[in-house]
Formats: structure tokens, C-alpha cells, sequence
């Protein structure tokens, strides 16, 4: 029997982490081979890319992200591989350390997409619910408390760092 891998995809905002979810599903060859996923049956919360603050008030993330706790078992009945886009929310919450602990037979794995905060903060100005008003120090500070929260709990998870910068391929940082 296979065992199941449940994989956080985390990154500041206009990081990748989507669009990494989506090369991995639609089964990149070498995405699949980068990561050891070759014929496995991989899955993707869909909660997790549709559950998402989309712009500033939506209380959306916060009144359904607590649900994945509940819900990623669930679904990891059904594959070898469950993708999960991660949001900071679910760090606040302690929902990675939660879904650990109800299925502690799986490998939990985060994935960070690093990008230099030069082109991060030229992807985020293009996002639908970026506002004037929102500053780069603010980006910034999510990212900053973000990688701090990963750090927190990153020696119980196996931990990988991909380059998400412009080239258009993932690769993990050696």
C-alpha cells in the first residue's frame, strides 16, 4: 500500500502557489519526477483554492477555513497525494498541526515557493483585489509572518523550498 502524502503549498501572495497546485494536478513530468509523484493518484483540496480572502474584508477564509481540518481527511481517502494551498489563516489556526494529528499514518510535507520580493510585489499589483492602498510594506510584513509561523513548525513537517522566480518552472533549492 502506498502511503498518503498530505502537501501544504505555501508563498507570499502572487508566489505561485495556485498555479504550482494546477502543473502538478494537470500532471507535469517534471513536477511529478521533481518530487517523486510519478504514478500516484493525486488529488487537490478544492476547498483550499476557492476558500481565500479575495479582497480586504472577505471574511470567507475566516469563517470557512477552519473547516479543513475536518474536511482533508475526507478527501485523502480517495488519493496518494492531496495538494492544499495553504493560507496564513491556517497557520494561525494550527490547521497543518491538526491534520497531522489526525492522520499521523501520512507523510506531511510543506512546500514554500520562494520569490524575490521585487518580482512578488510586481505579481501581488496584478492580483483582482489589490488596492492603491495596500503598500509593499504591508506584503512584506504578511510574508515575514508567515515564513516565522512556518518556522515554528517546520521541524515536524518534512520541509521543501522551491524557486518560484520568472523562469516558469518549479524547482526545489538545493
Amino acid at each position: 500500500m502506498t502511503k498518503l502524502e498530505i502537501v501544504w503549498v505555501y508563498g507570499g501572495s502572487g508566489a505561485g502557489k495556485e498555479t504550482f497546485i494546477h502543473q502538478v494536478y494537470s500532471n507535469s513530468p517534471e513536477l511529478l519526477r521533481e518530487f517523486g509523484w510519478e504514478h500516484k493518484h493525486i488529488g487537490v483540496c478544492n476547498e483550499s483554492l476557492q476558500w481565500v480572502a479575495r479582497f480586504p474584508g472577505d471574511t470567507i477564509a475566516e469563517q470557512k477555513r477552519p473547516e479543513l481540518a475536518k474536511l482533508l481527511p475526507l478527501v485523502a481517502q480517495d488519493y496518494e497525494v492531496v495538494l492544499v494551498k495553504g493560507q496564513d489563516i491556517d497557520l494561525a489556526l494550527g490547521t497543518p498541526l491538526k491534520v497531522k494529528q489526525r492522520i499521523p499514518q501520512a507523510t506531511h510535507t510543506i512546500i514554500f515557493i520562494d520569490v524575490a520580493p521585487n518580482e512578488l510585489f510586481q505579481r501581488v499589483i496584478h492580483k483582482p483585489w489589490w488596492s492603491g492602498v495596500l503598500k509593499r510594506a504591508e506584503e512584506e510584513g504578511w510574508l515575514e509572518e508567515q515564513i516565522d509561523r512556518l518556522q515554528d513548525i517546520r521541524s515536524q513537517f518534512n520541509f521543501v523550498t522551491i524557486n518560484g522566480n520568472a523562469s516558469g518552472h518549479f524547482k526545489k533549492e538545493r
